[in-house]
């Protein structure tokens, strides 16, 4: 006791300056995750534009439709565990619980690599059957890039909760990639064969190199902490785990759907140029997930912690940065979207109306701030699966009507469509369920 007070009670300036500090920690920690997502994005668009040029339009139109096969598969295979993870770390260590904290953790683990297991080993067998045209090493190459990038993503998800984003964030998006695009420009160089098989072998490397950064500083946070192990929570976390594998599973089917339903039904190139174009306007999502990085790692700790304030205040923050980036890129892509089409292949310039109206809806969504994150890990995880669930329903069948007869064109207008009403739609279901606004519009809230 001081004075009749508390100790841990504040006077009103002391608090005024714990709320300043507070908001330049969540604007720099926010910042910082922001800027290693987008030098991940600038080596994946490295890379990408080194395999077209490499391969020609048409292989790389059969590259794209592989890439997003797998991509998917890996985020069905991780069964959950990646937002499972960030949610019980936060609520088990708010609650000064850290032997559950561990249970979750290795349970997620072995979750994970099972799945990863079991699905690497379907890619290997049957990927050559379903596209003929490709042999036995581009199924086993394919199955590597599963089994890494399922330990990728849990991994990274963990240590984000765990350690933090300043180790998380590179491992993931930085390690591989620069691996992969500096043996793709060496390719290049010397003239050799770029083929699928070279791409997700080496890819598959550079994600076990990022997963072993990850899996070391997991050791060192843990070697601090009691070694007891609580799994009796386990029929709640499987539990909680379906309802975020459904959400993954269909967010990842509206992702990667458009370019294999295209390579289906219109052809390898028509499915390479809109793979090109969501790549270019993937700059939006992907500045929402760096922000999404950060909110998420701090999320469920606030909101258990009962720190409503700090919160919002973080909320505020990100947004702020959003708003800004989102006005700057949508210019450059406006202007310069013929030219970075025509980077890959001259050919591809064809699909610059395509490109704005994705650019246009994900543009959009940025603004609708960290939605789908606040519903899964503050009591939404059951809601959010069938809002996405519709939305894939709808824009699978607006897709199989359009492609065969409009090709990339009709691809975009039906994603920007559906992926426009349902942001909108995950804001209002956020304010209604949570009190918490995630879009812009919380900077013209007051308090």
């Amino acid at each position: 006791m001081l004075n009749g007070k508390k100790a841990t009670e504040r006077s009103p300036a002391a608090s005024w300056v714990w709320r300043l500090v507070e908001r330049r920690r969540s604007a720099f920690g926010a910042a910082l995750t922001l800027g290693i997502k987008v030098g991940g994005t600038g080596l994946a668009f490295i890379l990408f534009w080194l395999a077209a040029r490499s391969m020609g339009a048409e292989d790389f139109g059969r590259l794209a439709v592989w890439f997003n096969a797998v991509s998917l598969i890996a985020v069905v295979a991780t069964l959950g565990q990646e937002t499972l993870i960030m949610r019980s770390w936060g609520e088990y260590m708010a609650q000064k619980r850290p032997a559950a904290a561990r249970g979750a953790l290795r349970s997620g683990w072995m979750t994970a690599i099972s799945g990863g297991i079991v699905l690497a080993a379907l890619v290997a067998v049957f990927g050559p059957m379903i596209d003929p045209a490709e042999n036995w090493a581009v199924g086993v190459a394919a199955a590597a890039f599963v089994f890494a990038q399922v330990l990728l993503h849990y991994g990274s998800h963990a240590t984000r909760a765990v350690v933090g984003v300043l180790v998380s964030e590179p491992s993931r998006e930085l390690v591989w990639r620069f691996i992969l695009a500096a043996s793709l420009a060496a390719a290049w160089i010397t003239h050799g064969s770029v083929s699928l098989a070279f791409f997700f072998g080496i890819a598959s490397l550079g994600m076990l190199i990022g997963v072993t950064v990850e899996a070391s500083a997991l050791r060192s946070r843990l070697a601090k902490m009691p070694t007891l192990l609580d799994l009796s929570d386990q029929p709640k976390w499987r539990r909680r785990a379906l309802a975020m594998w459904s959400a993954a599973s269909i967010e990842a089917c509206g992702q990667y759907a458009e370019v294999l339903v295209i390579g289906a039904f219109a052809s390898p190139f028509e499915a390479g140029a809109y793979f090109v174009a969501t790549r270019l306007a993937n700059v939006f999502s992907v500045m929402t997930g760096g922000l999404n990085s950060y909110s998420s790692a701090r999320l469920s700790a606030l909101h258990f912690s009962d720190a409503r304030g700090e919160l919002v205040h973080m909320l505020k923050s990100i947004m702020a940065i959003a708003l800004m980036l989102v006005a700057g890129i949508g210019v450059a892509i406006a202007a310069f979207g013929p030219f970075l089409l025509g980077l890959f292949s001259p050919d591809y310039v064809s699909a610059y109306p395509a490109l704005l109206i994705l650019a246009a809806a994900a543009a959009l969504t940025a603004l609708c701030g960290p939605a789908p994150t606040v519903l899964l890990t503050l009591g939404g995880e059951t809601v959010y699966p069938r809002v996405i669930a519709v939305t894939l329903a709808i824009r699978l069948v607006g897709l199989f009507v359009v492609v065969p007869v409009y090709g990339a064109l009709g691809a975009a207008i039906v994603w920007a469509t559906t992926t426009t009403v349902s942001s909108l739609f995950l804001v209002r279901l956020c304010r209604k369920r949570t009190g918490l606004d995630p879009s812009v519009a919380i900077l013209l809230r007051k308090g």
